[in-house]
């Protein structure tokens, strides 16, 4: 028999309902509510640091960052060096975010690796009362995603720290694996914007369009004053205050440091006293005052606090991720931090590298090929801010606290040593000719060849390369005329070569002779030049002896004994021949020499004949603005004025002025030099006015000297002395009455 079937419907929500077949016995059913869903949240601001009532506001940047994050769905990043004040700006903006968008969520991601970036995505889903987050098996990234999907609830992410590239390509989770990179969990959406601080530029473009990087910088003076002020107690003085920021590279971490340090000490230590240690000498102090950390309890507890280490954190991970840029940053911060030309760090000539770098083949006819390894080298240490171009984008500038800070990171990985002997190569390299046609690069390297007295190699080999090198800055700003830099840099040159080289040394001679010419009362070198065979040692004597010769002879011309100099000048012009040839410059420039002596024979007409052969010689062999053939040209002028032969004289003497302007610079003591030149013969032709003209040009640039302008006073002071104002004054007054009669 067919059994009864029943079939019922109910109504309406949280039914609930019980079915059974045969029951022998008791039945007890209970019946529990469904779980009631949550209440949403209001949209909330929870920032993880105190606002910070020392804030130095920085209106530029926050005018950018409002300008760009009013967008919807946009996504903005703030780029610069550790300590620069990018997470210290997020802080603040995030408040004023809190105050003007009372709709709008707003949360804090650690972004510095992937376990705090999960971390603080599980805090949002606790915040916003996900649905799903306590489900053993959820998938926390993914409720996130689908939440922050919601276009009717508005949202602003501050990614804080996103400075590692690999961390974004992480795909695992505690859950397990997922098949998305991190930074997709944080959704492309319009109702959602992102902002990111990164200290990595190729990291921030990995989650915003180039456009929307905020580059920042270093403080300009006021803020990083004011910032001081705020952190330092009164009484001190601005002008020091503002001397110390400068110091610190207008870095605000360096500056908070440096505050803390001297609060912490006072009254036993200064801004005046800070100022005076960092300045010093000692390097290894200044990296000591880098190095403290004193703590910041508005910096995230991982970070740390010191620019030292804030630096060395960048460094060590471009040594893991790249090592040849970890190399390129090694060399350049031995350098002068301003200016670093391209092609001085590229690993050519007489060092040793580890391995050479490859080059790819141009696919233009008639250019060279392009090192596409140190270009992305370059592009990495720009991308961290630790290097920075300007108008040329061939020369590099280095921030004075990120050379200081990688100055240490490399004595700490015990290869400071190995990196300045790199460094005295390299130069070495591209300083080897100080031709007139190479004086542009000359100059280009000249304050790096400054920068290199400060890193004396410990002895051997690289002690000789350094002593070489000084030596050819030395001759360098002899040849350009700079008599001040010349007496400093031979006078470190003679030191240097004597213990790397010994007093014998030809090197260590002329470094002496030519410190001798310039300061007779220095004490000279002896050295005999006994046993030496070798050709390059004899050529070097050879050069010695020539200059040794020309000296004498200048000392001969006041005692009358010109027959005694003539006889022995051309034994010089001998020697020189013997050595470069007869129409090697070095020989036209000894004969020049012998011009003079006949002039002061008075054989003019034999003078200027070797005059005008050197002139054409000059022209052709450098050409007709080189320094040599300017002073050859100012010593025809002068045969020309001993024989009243004005007008060519003027003429002549007027074109070496404009050419030296040119070459030198209206300021170069060559330029001067010729310029009262011109003046004596305005004088000598009666035209007064001009005369005077030039000398008070002449007297302006002996007050610039006075004031720290940087030449030789005692050398202007002979130049005026060459054009007596009074009689020229005199002179002009008596042609005046001569032309009222």
């Amino acid at each position: 028999m067919a059994q009864p079937s029943s079939s019922a419907h109910f109504s309406g929500d949280n039914n609930s309902g019980v079915q059974a077949g045969s029951i022998h016995g008791s039945v007890t059913i209970n019946n529990h509510e469904g779980q009631r869903p949550e209440t949403p949240p209001e949209p909330s601001c929870k920032i993880p640091f105190k606002r910070d009532d020392e804030f130095i506001n920085r209106p530029a940047i926050f005018d950018k960052i409002k300008e760009k994050l009013e967008a919807p769905g946009s996504r903005v990043a703030l780029v610069g060096m550790g300590g620069v004040g990018k997470s210290q700006i997020a802080i603040q903006y995030a408040y004023c975010l809190e105050n003007q968008l009372s709709d709008t969520w707003i949360f804090w991601i650690y972004a510095s690796n992937s376990a705090r970036f999960q971390e603080s995505l599980e805090e949002i889903a606790h915040r916003g009362k996900i649905p799903g987050r306590d489900d053993p098996k959820r998938n926390t990234l993914g409720l996130v995603r689908n939440w922050l999907l919601d276009d009717k609830r508005k949202w602003v992410v501050i990614l804080d720290n996103a400075d590692d590239l690999d961390f974004l390509k992480d795909t695992s989770t505690e859950e397990g694996t997922n098949n998305k990179r991190l930074d997709k969990y944080l959704p492309k959406t319009q109702n959602g914007s992102i902002f990111v601080t990164s200290r990595s530029r190729e990291a921030a473009l990995q989650l915003v369009d180039r456009r929307n990087i905020i580059n920042v910088h270093p403080m300009d003076e006021t803020q990083a004053v004011s910032l001081f002020r705020k952190k330092l107690n009164e009484g001190y003085d601005d002008k020091v205050i503002a001397e110390l920021a400068a110091e610190l590279g207008y870095l605000p971490l360096a500056i908070v440091q440096a505050a803390s340090y001297i609060s912490l000490r006072e009254p036993r230590c200064s801004v005046q006293e800070y100022l005076e240690d960092f300045r010093g000498r000692n390097l290894t102090k200044k990296l000591k005052l880098l190095s403290d950390d004193n703590g910041d309890h508005r910096r995230d507890e991982e970070a740390v606090n010191s620019v030292s280490a804030t630096f060395k954190i960048s460094f060590n991970r471009i040594r893991k991720t790249r090592p040849s840029a970890a190399d390129l940053l090694a060399i350049m911060c031995f350098f002068n931090r301003q200016g670093i030309p391209d092609y001085v760090l590229q690993p050519e000539g007489i060092e040793c590298e580890t391995t050479p770098r490859k080059k790819e083949d141009s696919s233009t006819p008639g250019l060279p090929a392009r090192d596409e390894s140190f270009e992305n080298d370059i592009r990495t240490l720009i991308s961290y801010c630790f290097i920075s171009t300007g108008a040329n984008p061939k020369v590099f500038d280095m921030h004075r606290l990120v050379q200081l800070a990688a100055q240490e990171w490399l004595d700490d990985n015990e290869s400071f040593v190995s990196w300045q002997v790199i460094l005295v190569t390299r130069l070495l390299r591209r300083f080897l000719d100080i031709k007139y046609e190479n004086w542009g690069r000359c100059q280009q390297l000249y304050p790096h060849m400054k920068s290199a007295i400060g890193h004396k190699p410990q002895g051997g080999v690289p002690l000789q390369w350094w002593g070489r090198l000084l030596y050819r800055a030395a001759l360098y700003v002899v040849k350009r005329g700079n008599m001040v830099g010349a007496v400093a840099m031979s006078t470190i040159a003679l030191e240097v070569s004597k213990e790397a080289f010994g007093e014998d040394d030809p090197i260590t001679l002329y470094c002496n002779d030519a410190v001798q010419f310039m300061q007779p009362d220095m004490t000279p070198v002896t050295g005999n030049n006994e046993g030496s065979s070798n050709e390059g040692a004899w050529r070097w004597w050879t050069r010695l002896y020539v200059w040794l010769q020309w000296l004498t002879w200048l000392y001969i011309w006041p005692t009358g004994r010109l027959e005694k100099a003539e006889k022995r000048q051309l034994k010089v012009i001998k020697a020189v021949k013997k050595v470069n040839g007869p129409k090697h410059p070095a020989t036209v420039r000894y004969i020049s020499n012998l011009v003079s002596i006949y002039r002061l024979q008075g054989q003019l007409d034999e003078a200027e004949q070797l005059q005008e052969a050197a002139v054409e010689s000059s022209k052709k062999a450098n050409g007709p603005e080189h320094p040599a053939t300017l002073y050859y040209m100012s010593g025809l002028v002068l045969l020309y004025q001993l024989q009243d032969r004005l007008g060519q004289a003027n003429q002549l003497q007027g074109a070496v002025v404009e050419s030296s302007k040119r070459v030198n610079s209206p300021k170069h003591e060559a330029t001067l030099y010729y310029t009262s030149g011109l003046a004596s013969i305005y004088q000598l032709q009666g035209q007064l006015d001009q005369a005077k003209q030039l000398k008070q040009l002449l007297e302006a640039v002996v007050e610039s000297s006075k004031r720290g302008g940087g030449v030789d006073i005692d050398i202007y002071a002979r130049l005026l002395d060459k054009i007596e104002l009074p009689y020229l004054e005199e002179q002009k007054a008596g042609s005046a009455c001569e032309g009222s009669l």
